[in-house]
C-alpha cells in the first residue's frame, strides 16, 4: 500500500498539480504538504481532520479542494485567501455556520455543503454569481436568504431540510419557482403569523358550536350536524400579537374519515372534542389522537376539549395522565367548556393561541401581493374560479402570469386551495374552498344507490347527486369532470373501461366495494407451475412500534394499483373486496394482496416473482409512510414448513434484520413464535431481488429474447401489449429475462428519484476522444444521448432520425472518472431493456433503427474501456448493486443536467410527467399515457 509520504514525495518529484490523500485516516495535514503550494487540486476527503493548517492560505493556485467526510466544525480560516478556488467540497462534516467571507471567493463554481449542521446560509450567498452548483441538502435550514434568487443559472439542492412550508412548496415545484418566490419576498415581503386549527371527534359532540363560540358567534340551539367539512377563520391574540387561524370543522361520520384524512396536516393545532355525557370511551378520544399522530406525525399539538360541561362534570373526566404518557408533547392541555354558556371558552381561546405560537413556521415571510390576492379570493366568497378568471384577478393585484401560476401551485401545496397545473382539465379550475369540494365527495360516499351496487358510480347519475334542487348545496355540471379527476387524485375512485351492458362512463368508488371475498378461481388456478413468493407489510406506529391498522388503506391501494387490475380492460374480470384484490402484470406475474389488521400480505406467482413482489411491497411502504407521517412499514417474510409449530407462515421475520444478521456472519435466525432456528438463506429464498450484475444479465436477456424479437413484436402490435402474457405462449426463460430487465430499470429510476425533479435520468455518455485523456489532458468531448423513460429508447430514434437528444459537450476528466460507475450502470440497464422496449405497440422500429440503438449502446461501453484510469471504476460498477452505486453519484447527474441545460433547456423535447409521487421524462408521443383526458360525463336533461 502506498503511504502518505510516498504520495507526497511522488507529487513533489513529478511536479504534479494534484495530490490525493483521501481515506487515509489523517487527523492532521502532514507538514510535508506545505512545500507543494503550487497544487491546483487537493483531495483530503474521508479522513478525520478537525481543522486545516493556517499555511494552507499559501496555496493561492488551488482551484479544487475536497475536504468532505471529515470532522470539520467550521470552515477553516485558511481558505479565506484562496481566490482561485472553483470547486469546494465540504460535505459530511459538522459545520454549523458559514462565515460571510466565503462570499468573497468569487471564482467558486461548485460549493458542496451537504450533510452538515447549517441552520442558515449567509445573506451574501447571492454574490457568488459564478456558482453553477450549490449543494445544501441534509442540513437544518428552515429558511434561505432572498439573495439565493440571484444565482440564476445554479443548480440548488435543498433536499431533506426542515424548510418553511411555502419554501418547501416552491422548491418542490422547481428551482425556478423557488427563485421567483424569493424575488417576490425580497421585493414585497410581509411577515405574517398563521396556523391551522382542526376540530375532530365523533358526530354530535358539538364541534361546530364550539368553533362558532370561539368566533364569538351567536349561540344556535339544535345546530345542524356538519356534513363534510366547514372552514372558518379565527383570530386569537397572544401577548398582544395576533395569529390568524383557519378553523377546519370536520363532520364525524365514519364513512367520511378516510377522506377527511386528506386534510390532516402539520404543523397545526388540533382540538379533539368529546361529550362527557357519553364518556371518553364512546367518544373514542384516544382513537382520534392516535389517528392525528398517524396521519400528521408528531409536529402537531392537541388540546382535548370536553363540551357540555355545564357543571364541570369532572367525574366523567378523561384519563389525562394515561394520554400524556402515550402521546407526550403532542398533548398541550385538557379543557372542559360549555359553548352555550361560554364556560371555559376564554381559557381555551388563550390556550389555542399559546399552542399555535409554539408551532414551527407559525411566523414567516410571505409576498404581500400574494397574501392580498389570497385574501381577496377568499373574501370574494366564490368556491371556485376558472383559471383565466383567477389569472385576471391576479393581474389586478400586480402579479404577472408566471408569478400567478407559481402562486397557484404553491398555495395549493400549502392547502389554501386546490390547483394542479400539470393535469389536463384540472389546470383549468382553481378550487378556492376545499370544504366545498369535500362536501361534494361526501355526497358520493353517502349515496345509497352507489353503495348498493358496491361502488359502481355511473357518471350519468352525478347530476342527481350534485345538482339536486332539494339541497342547499348545488354544483355546476361543467365541474363534474374535474371533481372526478380530483377523486382519482385523492385515491377515492378510478375510471373503469367502457362496459358492454350500456351503463355508460363510470367510476369505481373503492370505499364502497363489497365486504365479501368473491370467487378466486382467477388466482387459485393461475400459474401452478410458476414460482411463488410471499412478503408481509406490517404497519406500526413509528413512535412506539405498536401494530396499527391505517384507516382506509385498502381502499387507497385498490385505486393506486388499478392499472394492474385484472379488470383494467374488462371491469367484469376485476377481483377486489374490502379485504384484498388480485393484480396482474403480464409477464411479471400475478399477485394476491390481502389485509388483516395491520398486515398486508403480498403473494406473487411468476417466472421471476421477486420483481413484482418487491415492486408491490415498496409501493405499499412508500404510500403508507408518505400519507401517514406517524407510521412505518416493516417488510416481513413468513416462515416455511420447517417452523417448529407446524403452522407454515405463522412466524414472521423482519427482512432487514435477516439481511443484517447474515452480513454479520450468522446463518440462522430464531422464530419469535416457536423459537426454532431457521436458515436465513432458506427464509429469504424467492423473496430477495436477484443480484444480477454487469453485462452478464444484459447479454443473457439478449440471447433469450433476441431470436424471438421480430415474432413477439409482430404479435404485440396486432394483439396489444396487454395480452403479452399469452402472446406466443411466452417461454418461462423469456418471462424471467423480461422481468429481470424491468427490475434493474426500476432500481435505476428509484435510485435517482430526487434528480428527476429538474431533469431526465436515462442518459448515456460516450467518450469521443479517449486519446486526449491518455495524453493527460484535463478535459475531453463526450457524446450525450437522452432516452425516453417510458419506452427506454433514444429520442432521436423515436423521432425517426435527426439530432434531437444528441449533444457533444466538453467535460472534465475529474467528472468522467467519478461518473464512470454511473455511466456503466445506466448503460447496462438500458442494454438489458432494449428487447422489452421494442415490444411496445406504438413502436414499430425497422432493423436499421435497432442497429442504430445497438451501435449507440456499444459506443458508450467501448469508449469507457479506452480511457486510462477508468477501468477499475468501471469494473467496480459491474460487480456491485446498481441502486446503491448510482444513488451515490446523483450529484454527477445534476452536474450533467447543468451542462445540458446550457445547450438545450428543453432536454430534446422530453416532457416531465407526474406519476403519483414521482416524475418521469418521456417522449411527447407517450405523454397521453400519463395525462389522461378529463372523464366523460353524459348530459342529463331535466334533473332538478
Amino acid at each position: 500500500m502506498v503511504s502518505v509520504n510516498d504520495r507526497i514525495a511522488s507529487a513533489a518529484a513529478d511536479r504534479s498539480s494534484e495530490l490525493i490523500l483521501s481515506g487515509l485516516g489523517l487527523t492532521e495535514l502532514p507538514e510535508e504538504v506545505r512545500s507543494l503550494s503550487g497544487l491546483t487540486s487537493l483531495d483530503l476527503s474521508n479522513n478525520e481532520l478537525a481543522t486545516l493548517p493556517p499555511w494552507l492560505a499559501d496555496f493561492t493556485a488551488l482551484e479544487r479542494l475536497d475536504a468532505s467526510g471529515n470532522n470539520l466544525q467550521s470552515v477553516p480560516e485558511s481558505l479565506r485567501t484562496l481566490r482561485s478556488i472553483r470547486t469546494l467540497y465540504l460535505s459530511d462534516n459538522r459545520i454549523s455556520y458559514l462565515p460571510t467571507w466565503i462570499c468573497d471567493l468569487g471564482s467558486l463554481r461548485k460549493l458542496d455543503l451537504e450533510g452538515n449542521l447549517l441552520t442558515i446560509l449567509p445573506a451574501c450567498i447571492g454574490n457568488l454569481t459564478e456558482l453553477t452548483h450549490l449543494y445544501a441538502a441534509r442540513n437544518s435550514l428552515a429558511t434561505v436568504p432572498f439573495s439565493l434568487a440571484a444565482l440564476e443559472s445554479a443548480h440548488i439542492d435543498l433536499e431533506r431540510n426542515p424548510l418553511a412550508p411555502e419554501l418547501r412548496a416552491a422548491y418542490e415545484e422547481s428551482t425556478d419557482d423557488l427563485r421567483a418566490f424569493l424575488r417576490n419576498l425580497e421585493r414585497d415581503g410581509e411577515f405574517m403569523r398563521e396556523a391551522k386549527l382542526i376540530l375532530v371527534g365523533e358526530g354530535g359532540v358539538g364541534k361546530s358550536s364550539l368553533l362558532a363560540t370561539l368566533r364569538d358567534e351567536e349561540w344556535i340551539p339544535d345546530r345542524t350536524m356538519t356534513h363534510g367539512i366547514e372552514v372558518k377563520p379565527l383570530v386569537v391574540s397572544v401577548r398582544g400579537v395576533s395569529i390568524s387561524l383557519n378553523g377546519w370543522d370536520f363532520g364525524g361520520q365514519a364513512v367520511l374519515r378516510p377522506t377527511h384524512q386528506l386534510f390532516f396536516t402539520a404543523p397545526a393545532v388540533y382540538l379533539v372534542v368529546w361529550n362527557p355525557r357519553m364518556g371518553p370511551e364512546r367518544n373514542f378520544v384516544e382513537y382520534w389522537i392516535r389517528l392525528i399522530r398517524h396521519r400528521a406525525g408528531t409536529d402537531v399539538r392537541v388540546l382535548v376539549v370536553a363540551t357540555h360541561a355545564e357543571h364541570d362534570q369532572r367525574n366523567l373526566h378523561v384519563d389525562e395522565r394515561s394520554l400524556r404518557d402515550q402521546f407526550g408533547d403532542m398533548i398541550s392541555g385538557f379543557h372542559y367548556i360549555d359553548s352555550r354558556t361560554g364556560l371555559g371558552i376564554d381559557e381555551l381561546r388563550h390556550s389555542v393561541g399559546l399552542t399555535a405560537e409554539q408551532l414551527p413556521h407559525v411566523g414567516r415571510w410571505y409576498p404581500r401581493s400574494w397574501k392580498q390576492l389570497r385574501d381577496a379570493l377568499h373574501e370574494g366568497g366564490s368556491p371556485y374560479l376558472t383559471y383565466p378568471a383567477y389569472e385576471r384577478i391576479a393581474g389586478e393585484h400586480g402579479l404577472p402570469r408566471v408569478e400567478a401560476r407559481s402562486m397557484a401551485r404553491i398555495a395549493s401545496a400549502l392547502g389554501y386551495w386546490i390547483y394542479y397545473s400539470e393535469d389536463v382539465g384540472l389546470s383549468d379550475v382553481v378550487i378556492l374552498k376545499p370544504d366545498w369540494l369535500s362536501t361534494a365527495i361526501s355526497l358520493v360516499l353517502d349515496d345509497p344507490e352507489t353503495a348498493r351496487v358496491h361502488g359502481l358510480l355511473q357518471h350519468r347519475r352525478l347530476p342527481r347527486l350534485w345538482n339536486d334542487a332539494s339541497r342547499s348545496q348545488r354544483y355546476p355540471p361543467h365541474l363534474y369532470p374535474a371533481f372526478l379527476q380530483l377523486m382519482e387524485k385523492f385515491d377515492i375512485s378510478y375510471r373503469i373501461p367502457d362496459r358492454s351492458d350500456g351503463v355508460g362512463p363510470s367510476s369505481l368508488v373503492a370505499q364502497l366495494v363489497p365486504p365479501q371475498m368473491p370467487s378466486m378461481t382467477q388466482w387459485t388456478e393461475y400459474g401452478r407451475e410458476l414460482e411463488a413468493s410471499k412478503l408481509v407489510c406490517e404497519v406500526v406506529d413509528s413512535a412506539g412500534g405498536e401494530p396499527t391498522a391505517p384507516e382506509g388503506l385498502m381502499y387507497q391501494l385498490i385505486v393506486r394499483l388499478h392499472s394492474l387490475s385484472l379488470g383494467r380492460n374488462d371491469f367484469e374480470r376485476s377481483i377486489h373486496w374490502q379485504g384484498g384484490m388480485v393484480l396482474d402484470d403480464e409477464y411479471n406475474g400475478r399477485a394476491l394482496l390481502t389485509i388483516s389488521g395491520n398486515k398486508i400480505t403480498v403473494e406473487v406467482r411468476a417466472a421471476y416473482p421477486q420483481f413484482l413482489l418487491h415492486r408491490l411491497t415498496e409501493d405499499v411502504r412508500r404510500h403508507v409512510e408518505k400519507f401517514w407521517k406517524g407510521l412505518a412499514v416493516r417488510i416481513m417474510v413468513p416462515c416455511q414448513d420447517e417452523c417448529g409449530d407446524r403452522t407454515p407462515g405463522a412466524g414472521l421475520f423482519d427482512v432487514e434484520h435477516l439481511v443484517a444478521s447474515r452480513s454479520h456472519g450468522h446463518s440462522a435466525f430464531p422464530c419469535s413464535r416457536c423459537g426454532t432456528w431457521l436458515q436465513i438463506d432458506s427464509l429469504l429464498e424467492g423473496s430477495e431481488p436477484a443480484t444480477s450484475r454487469g453485462s452478464d444479465l444484459a447479454d443473457a436477456i439478449d440471447a433469450v429474447i433476441g431470436p424471438r424479437l421480430a415474432e413477439l413484436q409482430s404479435a404485440v402490435v396486432t394483439q396489444g401489449r396487454q395480452t403479452l402474457e399469452a402472446v406466443g405462449d411466452l417461454e418461462f426463460s423469456t418471462q424471467r429475462a423480461l422481468s429481470q430487465a424491468e427490475e434493474r430499470y426500476t432500481n435505476l429510476i428509484l435510485a435517482l428519484d430526487e434528480e428527476a425533479r429538474d431533469g431526465p435520468r436515462l442518459i448515456t455518455v460516450a467518450v469521443l476522444e479517449p486519446k486526449l485523456l491518455r495524453g493527460g489532458f484535463a478535459k475531453c468531448k463526450v457524446r450525450v444521448t437522452l432516452w425516453c423513460e417510458h419506452s427506454r429508447l433514444p429520442i432521436h430514434v423515436l423521432d425517426g432520425g435527426g439530432g434531437r437528444g444528441l449533444y457533444e459537450i466538453e467535460v472534465t476528466r475529474d467528472w468522467l472518472v467519478k461518473a464512470a460507475p454511473w455511466i456503466k450502470a445506466t448503460s447496462m440497464v438500458i442494454k438489458s431493456l432494449l428487447p422489452a422496449g421494442f415490444l411496445i405497440p406504438e413502436i414499430d422500429l425497422s432493423g436499421l433503427a435497432k442497429d442504430a440503438v445497438d451501435r449507440a449502446m456499444e459506443s458508450t461501453l467501448t469508449s469507457l474501456n479506452e480511457v486510462p484510469g477508468l477501468q477499475s471504476r468501471v469494473d467496480a460498477a459491474s460487480s456491485s448493486q446498481y441502486g446503491r452505486d448510482v444513488r451515490a453519484d446523483g450529484s454527477l447527474l445534476r452536474t450533467l443536467h447543468a451542462f445540458l441545460r446550457q445547450n438545450d433547456p428543453s432536454f430534446g423535447g422530453l416532457e416531465r410527467v407526474r406519476l403519483r409521487d414521482r416524475y418521469l421524462w418521456v417522449h411527447p408521443r407517450f405523454v397521453n399515457r400519463y395525462r389522461l383526458p378529463p372523464p366523460e360525463v353524459p348530459a342529463v336533461r331535466g334533473v332538478e
